[in-house]
């Protein structure tokens, strides 16, 4: 028993970030600003422009090596075929979304914006909204089930989005061998393209799905959502990005006809230079975000011969008549050096034994942090609609 004391683990603490996921939620109604053409004089005078950058659009040399084809390093024919033209022609509608709706950085899984079109102009005839949904490009592997759960599909641990060809750009989050991706997960760049019912190329069909059919529901891909074709399949042509949200809230609308066609009149706001925002009813955001949640995890470590006795008095009537008893207890406090109460802990079941010459090993998680307050409106899936409730707390 003493070569048992001698070598008793010792108890340890250390500090975790657990990544916490939020519903669906109302995150209010967007900014908009308007990003002028390259070829505009409001281009310079732009307080915007430089936020290009995310795209990485810094020069014009940089735009004219992606107006060519996908084969020769360009983007001309694949999803985001516009977004040369709306730098050198169109321009963009930039927008953001609120910081204070969301937590770390919003979630790209699940993501849906309704912005305010003219539907006097020839590209958006009798349009007065459009809903544009983010979808995941298809991959060879995204339908395969990861290791870790068998209900879902690879593409549905994703939380932006994972196509490595993005990175070899310079649009989105660097890749780091080890860190990103994780060894665990998948390559996430931060970003995901938006798309429209709307809105397609020549020729082009919105398909036999939605892009709304299954938005807001868990593991949506492995049960049919639709995903996006970033290259020409044959005479197929691509699916026609509307733009793009980045994790960190910004977002770019490149589509001619919806650039040219935004209704700007419809807003308040100064000018759509500095910024425009409108009524719910036609611009309004929900999507997902994420947190990290801080816990502090202490693993305590009760040696064969610690806390073997108590004071309880009903242990004493227990053991009068000669009864070696073990100890049980429900509750373990955690004290500063001061005696200070900082957390107590309390068993859910069963008490928890402590017996002469055996160890007791118990873990312990503590939340130091705040991780996402649900005290917001939640979004309640159905296969096409949802409504809105309260969650937690009042609203």
């Amino acid at each position: 028993m003493t070569f048992l004391q001698q070598f008793t683990p010792p108890n340890t603490k250390t500090i975790i970030e657990d990544e916490d996921v939020s519903n669906i939620v109302d995150m209010g109604t967007p900014i908009f600003t308007k990003i002028f053409d390259v070829n505009s004089s409001g281009f310079t005078y732009s307080d915007k422009t430089h936020l290009l950058s995310l795209l990485n659009l810094y020069t014009e040399n940089i735009v004219d090596d992606y107006n060519k084809s996908f084969n020769s390093g360009g983007i001309l024919g694949t999803s985001i075929n516009d977004m040369v033209s709306a730098y050198k022609t169109n321009g963009f509608v930039f927008f953001e979304v609120p910081d204070t709706n969301w937590a770390v950085s919003l979630n790209g899984y699940n993501f849906r914006i309704k912005i305010p079109l003219d539907s006097t102009y020839s590209g958006t005839t009798g349009l007065t909204t459009t809903t544009l949904y983010t979808s995941f490009i298809q991959q060879p592997w995204s339908l395969e089930r990861p290791s870790t759960n068998c209900a879902s599909s690879k593409i549905d641990t994703l939380k932006s989005e994972s196509y490595k060809w993005f990175d070899t750009m310079g649009i989105g989050y660097e890749y780091k061998v080890g860190e990103n991706p994780d060894p665990n997960e998948l390559f996430q760049n931060g970003f995901t393209l938006l798309y429209s019912d709307d809105f397609t190329f020549s020729g082009a069909s919105t398909g036999s799905t939605s892009w709304s059919y299954l938005f807001g529901k868990t593991n949506k891909y492995a049960k049919g959502a639709r995903m996006s074709k970033f290259l020409p399949n044959g005479t197929e042509p691509a699916d026609k990005s509307i733009g793009v949200i980045f994790n960190n809230g910004f977002g770019f609308l490149w589509d001619a006809d919806v650039v040219n066609g935004f209704d700007w009149a419809s807003g308040t706001g100064a000018t759509s230079t500095s910024g425009v925002t409108f009524s719910g009813s036609v611009a309004a955001i929900e999507a997902g975000d994420l947190d990290q949640e801080t816990k502090l995890v202490i693993n305590l470590n009760l040696g064969p011969e610690q806390f073997n006795t108590t004071t309880n008095p009903s242990y004493y009537e227990a053991i009068k008549d000669g009864s070696d008893c073990d100890v049980s207890f429900t509750t373990v406090g955690f004290h500063d050096q001061s005696g200070n109460c900082l957390a107590i802990a309390k068993v859910e079941n069963e008490a928890i034994i402590k017996s002469v010459g055996n160890y007791q090993i118990m873990n312990f998680e503590i939340p130091v942090g705040g991780s996402i307050d649900y005290t917001r409106y939640t979004y309640t899936a159905s296969a096409t609609t949802g409504v809105f409730s309260c969650d937690i707390g009042s609203c």
